[in-house]
């Protein structure tokens, strides 16, 4: 229930008394003119004499003669007192002068702002053109005069006095002026003072008080004395045998749930009057039972009975409210407390209850003031606090948005390891049933330069702050904050119903159903927020844009490879679907549609734009909400693809079925957005609008996938952690210079020391330089040569003999992980993998059979290995790892698009690429055995131990030189069987008139 404090029309106020009350007929005429002074606004109504009733005077706007504005009688009856309590319609400001002896008065009404008329009869007029004058004065005789704007009419006191009938014709007819009642508060109503609670200080008195313990975060609850009286709502609790609690108490902390009955009353902190601490005043006694100090007392040491010492009775922690005239001082309130016990000998260990009443009053002796307690009604004005209360000029900027990111702070020790609370995340939006619902999670999933996660100032009414989502601009919340010790730290008290949901870890997985209600969020954080128009959306670079991109999936099922890549044939209607071969994977040249195209023939300027609404300072505390601003910018792009030389476009139809279209015109290609997460994942999400509130809704979804059957689909943008089956990604590492799709030897000499090579148990190794130079040598096999980058099949021959098998580098993953079906269970393998538990590369037994075909033993048995099972583990890409930097390879599995590094001399496999193993590329040794090599011409080298012979070459010149070039020997051979002595390794034989031949020297 939202109720002002100054609004006194519930029922359960009005049960102390009268709404208006009939003010003492004895009011001297020096306190009349004081009161009619024009400051203060009363109530006027004629009383209906065969009734006993008041008929309430409400004012309406007319004009005189279609020009001047004044105010008539309204032609709306009113009776009812409750109907008319605190409407301007009905309020009444009295000016009383005196001139000449007598005295004039006029009433102008508080909604119109004009003067009541009268018309020539001396009647209050109900319609346009009946007014003639609005000043009335009274005679000693018993009739009425117009005398220039005055009604004279009759009255012998010559004046109006509270209470006092008086007579407006000759008929008789009476009219009272009334007053507001003083009237008491609620708990529900001091409550809504703040949304959620209230603080109470004394702005009025200087100097303030030393300490006053009103003044921070207070709840009221009234413990009432049946069920049926009972409201939650209102903070009105029962329990069976509660009478002594009967009562209203000021309690600044409660159970997470409140005070629901006796165990949670007790469980709570109240504030009470100290019984034993007197501040030592000398107008306000000890013996007479004030100018004692307040503190705070645990419900459970409130006792019920007669008390001694230092303990407290709870007569002393329940207080009663009222407002003194929420009219002409709307939020003054006095504080009072009935039956206190304190003691009256401070000698003494007795306690005396003082069964008079108590006020709570600030008072000043000897230049210090005290909070305390007092015989007589608060002299200094109590009010709800705002000291503490952040201002709109603290938040609001002048002439821009007040962005920020909201951070929760309370129920902390509600975080365990399979519960949470809402402490530690932040604020943001999700999709519940179509709707954008407000929900809260942790910084790992929470990208805070992102719209959907920042909150601008929108409204400003009185104390209290409107937030409203940047994305979804439907979504607000209202807070009214007080500030702390913490810089941006604030006690907040939320103006909403209900429960704010969030999602946490908890027992090893992601839950969204946790909550936390609105009412019992204490603690806020706000942290001006970074706005970027295009943060959170893809806006790619111009050297991004250069290269051509892929679109995978990595899937959370092991039922399903983890990395899933997007394909595309034009047979098929155009047909885009996952597929586990990263080979057959689309490469899409992105093509951006923003304003720098704008004087391009082709591409249109239609970047997306959204603006956000706010509210700013004009001067002092004065706010306006008018204020927009254009600060989202995001841009859309197509995907093009060339099959069989004609273009096509990426698109999602009607049915949001994915496919390609052909299409030879840019501009009307299908354009996306690419909204990017926390995670580096993204949503891909056709652009049908320029507007972002159209593109970018509750009902946007975007492409995924379905990890039941690795089938296209669409889902939320919104999405939680535990409704995504599958992250999805366009990545660009295919257009990094490879190494030319050319067959030879090669050796990979890594930038940081030794060379790629075989190790024990076929791992893949990093082997010292000194080991044997054609261990370190091995033959690349060409592979998806048509692949806009090339691919490799890397292995070492173990045997001579023809069509034999050889060592293959091999991705292990299949065999790390894999499902066995015969015991329909996921198997993890360790002895193909490294300490780290990343995936080993192996060398593994196989024979290339064809360019496409592999064939190694599995299990036992003799298998045929193609792009159907696993080909892709063979292959791998060698390729620049900086394309500015020439000659530093990194090698990457077409399996997965892992790149190999290097962990303590043995090699696996990471998605990382800035910790891939850096290589260059060396021509290697071509394997050659100790046996003759001939020449075409009829010249033999042959390789011995520690010599090279050289036959039919007497008379040549012959170079030796080892493989780095460094010459071993260089003369004239005299002999057609030359001996020339050689160190142990490869050397390379170049004789006169014939090709360099390598050698093997034992």
């Amino acid at each position: 229930m939202n109720k002002r404090i100054s609004t006194l029309m519930a029922m359960g106020l009005l049960t102390a008394g009268a709404l208006f009350t009939t003010a003492n007929a004895q009011t001297t005429k020096e306190a009349a003119d004081t009161q009619f002074n024009g400051s203060k606004y009363y109530y006027l109504a004629n009383f209906n004499e065969g009734t006993e009733t008041y008929s309430y005077i409400g004012g309406q706007s007319v004009k005189k003669n279609d020009a001047e504005q004044y105010t008539a009688l309204s032609t709306i009856v009113q009776t009812d007192k409750d109907a008319v309590s605190n409407k301007d319609e009905y309020l009444w400001a009295i000016t009383h002068v005196s001139r000449n002896g007598k005295s004039y008065f006029t009433f102008k009404n508080k909604k119109t702002g004009t003067l009541l008329s009268f018309d020539v009869n001396g009647g209050i007029v109900t319609g346009p053109d009946q007014g003639k004058a609005n000043e009335l004065t009274w005679l000693t005789e018993n009739k009425y005069v117009v005398a220039g704007n005055v009604i004279q009419a009759v009255d012998v006191s010559h004046q109006i006095k509270l209470g006092t009938e008086w007579s407006m014709a000759a008929n008789g007819e009476k009219i009272c002026v009334f007053k507001q009642d003083e009237a008491p508060v609620s708990a529900g109503d001091l409550n809504d003072a703040l949304g959620n609670g209230f603080a109470l200080s004394f702005p009025a008195v200087n100097p303030q008080p030393k300490e006053n313990i009103f003044d921070q975060k207070i709840t009221a609850w009234t413990v009432v004395s049946t069920e049926a009286a009972a409201d939650a709502e209102e903070h009105k609790v029962y329990w069976s045998g509660n009478s002594a609690y009967v009562g209203t108490y000021f309690a600044v902390s409660t159970p997470k749930a409140g005070i629901k009955d006796e165990a949670t009353f007790k469980a709570s902190t109240f504030i009470a009057v100290d019984p034993v601490t007197h501040y030592g005043i000398n107008e306000l006694p000890r013996t007479s039972g004030v100018g004692f100090a307040f503190k705070l007392v645990s419900g459970e040491n409130l006792l019920t009975e007669a008390t001694s010492k230092e303990e407290v009775n709870i007569a002393n922690a329940q207080f009663t409210v009222t407002e003194v005239d929420n009219v002409n001082k709307p939020r003054q309130y006095t504080l009072k407390l009935s039956g206190v016990y304190v003691k009256k000998d401070a000698s003494k260990d007795e306690q005396t209850k003082f069964t008079s009443t108590v006020y709570v009053d600030a008072i000043t002796s000897t230049g210090t003031t005290y909070v305390t307690t007092t015989s007589k009604p608060t002299t200094a004005k109590c009010t709800i606090s705002t000291s503490n209360i952040l201002k709109a000029s603290e938040l609001l900027k002048k002439d821009a948005p007040s962005v920020f990111n909201v951070l929760f702070l309370s129920h902390k020790n509600e975080v365990t390891s399979e519960n949470s609370s809402e402490y530690g995340k932040y604020l943001g939006v999700k999709v519940s049933s179509s709707s954008y619902d407000k929900f809260a999670q942790a910084p790992d999933y929470v990208n805070l330069n992102v719209p959907q996660n920042q909150w601008v100032v929108t409204k400003v009414e009185g104390q209290k702050f409107t937030f409203t989502n940047r994305e979804a601009t439907s979504l607000s919340f209202t807070v009214t904050l007080r500030k702390t010790n913490d810089a941006s730290v604030y006690e907040s008290v939320f103006d909403e119903t209900g429960n704010l949901a969030f999602g946490y870890e908890g027992a090893g997985k992601y839950e969204t159903a946790g909550s936390a209600a609105w009412n019992t969020i204490s603690k806020i954080k706000l942290i001006p927020a970074t706005v970027t128009p295009s943060a959170g959306y893809a806006d790619y670079s111009e050297a991004e844009l250069a290269e051509l991109a892929r679109m995978k999936f990595t899937v959370g099922n092991t039922l399903l490879y983890k990395d899933l890549y997007l394909k595309a044939e034009s047979k098929n209607n155009g047909k885009v679907e996952a597929t586990q071969n990263a080979v057959e994977a689309a490469e899409w040249e992105v093509i951006k549609f923003d304003g720098s195209a704008a004087a391009s023939d082709v591409a249109k300027s239609d970047t997306i734009y959204g603006k956000t609404k706010y509210a700013y300072i004009v001067k002092d505390e004065t706010t306006k909400d008018d204020g927009e601003v254009k600060d989202i910018a995001i841009i859309s792009y197509a995907f093009k693809l060339y099959v069989d030389d004609k273009a096509f476009y990426l698109d999602c139809n009607i049915s949001n079925k994915y496919e390609i279209v052909e299409e030879n015109e840019l501009s009307k290609a299908p354009r996306f957005v690419v909204k990017e997460n926390k995670n580096g994942s993204a949503y891909l999400i056709k652009a049908t609008s320029n507007d972002y509130s159209t593109v970018i809704a509750a009902s946007t979804q975007g492409l995924a996938l379905d990890n039941a059957n690795g089938n296209l689909k669409q889902e939320s943008i919104y999405s939680t952690p535990d409704e995504i089956e599958a992250r999805f990604y366009v990545v660009r590492d295919i257009t990094t210079p490879s190494l030319a799709s050319i067959a030879r030897h090669a050796s990979f000499e890594a930038l940081t020391g030794g060379f790629v090579a075989v190790g024990e148990a076929n791992d893949a190794v990093i082997a010292p330089t000194s080991a044997d130079a054609e261990n370190l040598t091995f033959w690349l096999d060409t592979a998806n040569t048509a692949a806009y980058t090339p691919a490799f099949y890397i292995s070492k021959g173990v045997d001579t003999t023809a069509n034999a098998p050889r060592m293959f580098l091999y991705n292990a993953k299949d065999s790390a992980e894999y499902y066995n079906p015969g015991t329909a269970s996921q198997v993890t393998d360790d002895n193909y993998k490294l300490v780290d538990k990343s995936i080993k590369a192996i060398f593994r037994p196989a024979a290339l059979t064809g360019v496409d075909t592999l064939s190694t033993v599995v299990a036992g048995k003799e298998t045929e290995v193609t792009a159907k099972n696993g080909l892709n583990n063979f292959k791998f890409q060698i390729v620049l790892k900086d394309a500015a930097v020439d000659g530093e390879y990194v090698i990457k599995s077409v399996s997965n698009a892992n790149y190999i590094f290097n962990l303590n001399g043995k090699l696996g496999f990471t998605t990382d690429k800035s910790k891939a193993l850096v290589v260059s590329v060396e021509d290697g040794i071509i394997p050659t055995s100790n046996e003759s090599i001939d020449a075409e011409s009829g010249v033999k080298v042959i390789a011995g131990n520690g010599i090279v012979e050289i036959q039919g070459a007497a008379g040549k010149k012959v170079s030796v030189k080892n493989v780095l070039g460094k010459p071993v020997a260089e003369t004239v051979l005299t002999s057609d069987n030359a001996t020339i002595a050689a160190p142990a390794g490869i050397v390379i034989v170049a004789v006169e008139g014939e090709e360099a031949v390598k050698a093997v020297v034992k």
